[in-house]
């Protein structure tokens, strides 16, 4: 029997014979029809799985996004016909052709300039005129640049602001019909390019932040989630784009030191006396109010308006720190008048020992103690399932429940939406710390609750020895250890000559008070002490010590001794450590080294399970017992040098070299020959330069 082939197969075997054979370049698509995705979570490479993966050329950084990481694009030279500074060059692979194309992508600009700098392109675009297609950054907003091979040129003109503000573009190029622009789910306008159909637009490179030759760079502009698509973009496709997440309608980041919204959803906040300061991952926001807790109206707070809520399930997701709750609770963030808790609506209260989640309707309240008021960072989540329960939760664990089922068809909508304060803008937080503010209309479930937590949760450290921290101070506040827990200089801290090349002259002419620092150095909230044994090794020298004690090295609130942490003080009298564990009684070894104007070496070693030991310069001086806190964490805020760990209580004047800090306890033989080293050292150096004076006279 003679088999026979069918037309299908015959032209299969012909397709693949002539591939096979030939010298043919193919550009693969995904089942999407992206010729590009790029989600700049810390790279450019390409999501689509075409390959098209980017370069990146100068130091462009990335920085929160509208969904995780986005770039972050400067060109002091920007839209000149200078080579850019910064920006990303994906090659000449992706090809238009003469066929339709979209691009779809968020970006973030308040800084358009009037020559217009090149955002996304394939051209030369010294002219506009010149073939290919530019997204010009103006002053005046996003442009459209189109001019098909042979043709005249092509534009929309400002048809997206520059504003500050994050927008989603999309763009839609029908080759036989329009430029379709849309803002924000929105068509914005458009402009004929039929009469340049089968023309190809295929120039140079596809580049980000510059134009096809790396000229024309974008001046300052943020861009995220960046999308080729092969095709047009249906007004589904578009939506999908432009609802990233979906049920995100609130982010605050507070990064840019604003209380803009990031989900994309414009719940943009007015914030009201506001300090913006390092937190879990960026900025947070600082809200002190000093009538906070009473129903006197508070001056910090952040409105959110009305109309968020509604009838719909919701969930809270927040990072807070602080050390002064109130028992009458201020408010973290709350729809009602928090007067009282049984009046409608809900609230998430700050209170003496712990944060609350209160809701209530028709004077029937339901209520959750869960995160502990300890001083530390904590992620904290209260998700509303409007028809079944309220749930808890702190670091990523449940901690509790209460059922809300009673009120599933009340309104939320009960006026502005606020953090730091009720409704009314009253029981207000007295002095704490908020960041990554998120609200999704949807109930969370226990593993993307974790999720959350993880992302931004402080990681253990994993020491590169058993060396956590070591600072030499020689013109910079960098870590030697090697796990990169560099500090801040924050105030202008002066390098001056030390005991072994340089060290910090740190003076605070607020010192020893509760008013924030103006000089201290800042090593974050990355060296963790645990409940294991550590040590510290200094040297320092001051002649002016206060009875109220300025914080030489903390990582507490030393408003009072009795909080949690630790303090190394400069008193008046001496210098002292002050010890206080989670839950226990303040431990304190009194004036163990003397305020006289000299460098002296010192080191401390916190045994656990036995004592606080203090040697100055190589002399047992001090001890005391903490073998009763056992098992209990010190673990609160940064690790300061010239303040406490909350940037107050600073050191009123004094020096410090060769700081080193360590996950162990230093024995007496290294005590001895890191102290002879470097003080015979020092004293030849001293010598060397008293005989070059002498000479010089």
């Amino acid at each position: 029997m003679r088999k026979v082939l069918k037309k299908g197969s015959l032209l299969l075997i012909v397709l693949s014979l002539f591939f096979a054979s030939a010298n043919f370049k193919i550009f693969a698509l995904n089942d999407n029809g992206q010729l590009l995705y790029v989600d700049f979570n810390e790279n450019v490479e390409d999501k689509s799985g075409n390959g098209n993966n980017g370069i990146i050329q100068g130091d462009p950084e990335y920085v929160d996004g509208i969904k995780g990481k986005a770039l972050h694009i400067v060109n002091s030279n920007g839209s000149t016909s200078e080579v850019a500074k910064q920006y990303v060059d994906f090659g000449n692979k992706i090809k238009f052709t003469d066929q339709d194309f979209a691009l779809s992508f968020w970006y973030k600009s308040d800084n358009g300039v009037s020559a217009g700098g090149a955002l996304i392109s394939n051209k030369n675009f010294d002219s506009g005129g010149n073939p290919g297609f530019n997204i010009g950054d103006f002053n005046t907003g996003l442009r459209v640049n189109f001019t098909a091979q042979g043709s005249n040129r092509r534009d929309v003109y400002n048809f997206a602001p520059i504003d500050g503000i994050w927008h989603h573009v999309a763009i839609n190029f029908n080759r036989s019909g329009t430029i379709d622009t849309y803002l924000d789910n929105e068509f914005v306008k458009s402009t004929d390019i039929s009469t340049d159909i089968n023309k190809s637009i295929d120039v140079a490179n596809f580049v980000v932040g510059a134009d096809g030759y790396f000229k024309n760079g974008l001046n300052d502009a943020y861009i995220d989630e960046l999308k080729v698509y092969s095709h047009l973009m249906n007004e589904e496709e578009i939506a999908t784009d432009y609802n990233l997440n979906e049920d995100e309608v609130l982010h605050l980041t507070f990064n840019e030191e604003n209380t803009n919204d990031i989900s994309g959803k414009n719940n943009h906040g007015e914030a009201n006396n506001i300090e913006y300061v390092e937190g879990i991952d960026g900025k947070a926001a600082h809200i002190v109010n000093k009538n906070g807790s009473s129903s006197q109206e508070v001056s910090s707070f952040i409105n959110l308006g009305d109309k968020i809520l509604n009838t719909d399930d919701f969930t809270i997701s927040f990072w807070y720190k602080t050390s002064v709750g109130n028992e009458d609770g201020g408010t973290i963030i709350s729809n009602k008048d928090y007067d009282s808790g049984a009046n409608d609506g809900f609230a998430i209260g700050s209170f003496t020992n712990e944060i609350r989640a209160n809701f209530a309707f028709n004077r029937t309240r339901k209520d959750i103690k869960f995160t502990t008021i300890d001083g530390a960072w904590h992620h904290n989540v209260v998700s509303y399932d409007r028809d079944g329960m309220m749930t808890t939760y702190t670091d990523g664990e449940k901690t509790g429940q209460a059922d809300i089922s009673a009120f599933v068809n009340e309104s939320l909508d009960l006026g502005d939406l606020v953090i730091g304060a009720d409704r009314n803008k009253c029981y207000g937080l007295l002095d704490s710390y908020i960041d990554e503010v998120r609200i999704f209309k949807s109930v969370k479930t226990d593993q993307e609750v974790k999720d959350l937590y993880e992302t931004f949760k402080e990681p253990d450290i994993d020491p590169v020895s058993d060396m956590l921290l070591s600072a030499s101070f020689d013109n910079n506040v960098d870590d030697l250890s090697g796990n990169n827990n560099h500090g801040q200089n924050i105030g202008n801290v002066s390098y001056v000559d030390g005991v072994k090349g340089q060290a910090v002259h740190i003076i605070n002419s607020n010192g020893s008070t509760s008013a924030k620092a103006e000089q201290y150095i800042d090593f974050g909230n990355k060296i963790k002490l645990k409940d294991q044994d550590f040590a510290l090794s200094f040297w320092y020298k001051s002649d002016n010590g206060v009875s109220a004690g300025g914080a030489m090295i903390s990582n507490k609130d030393f408003n009072s001794g009795g909080n949690p942490g630790f303090n190394i003080g400069n008193f008046n009298t001496g210098l002292r450590v002050n010890f206080t564990a989670q839950g226990s009684g303040r431990k304190d070894v009194y004036n163990f080294a003397p305020i006289d104007g000299i460098w002296h070496y010192v080191v401390i070693n916190f045994d656990r399970d036995g004592y606080i030991e203090t040697f100055v310069d190589n002399v047992t001086t001090g001890k005391t017992d903490i073998s009763g806190d056992a098992g209990k964490s010190i673990d609160v805020a940064n690790f300061v040098v010239g303040a406490d760990g909350y940037f107050k209580n600073g050191l009123d004047d004094a020096y410090i070299d060769e700081l080193k800090v360590f996950s162990r306890l230093m024995n007496q033989d290294e005590i001895k020959t890191e102290f002879d080293t470097i003080y015979l050292q020092y004293v030849v150096n001293d010598a060397d330069k008293f005989y070059q004076e002498a000479i010089k006279k």
